[in-house]
């Protein structure tokens, strides 16, 4: 429609791009789940009014 088409990409790069993706996506989830467990601890030390974490205090659930 616009004059040309856009050129092939080869294997390799194919290749580079899908482990570019994975790691990207990794990287991501691994990021997610430390700030999911460190949640917790760092909403205990902004909570408690001298900045000490309670370690008998639970979480909510």
């Amino acid at each position: 429609m616009f004059g040309f088409q856009p050129p092939q990409l080869s294997q390799e790069e194919i290749r580079e791009l899908e482990d570019a993706a994975n790691f990207t996506i990794k990287s991501f989830a691994g990021a997610a789940v430390a700030l999911y467990f460190c949640t917790s601890f760092v909403m205990s030390l902004v909570s408690s009014p001298n900045g000490v974490a309670d370690p008998a205090r639970q979480p909510p659930s």
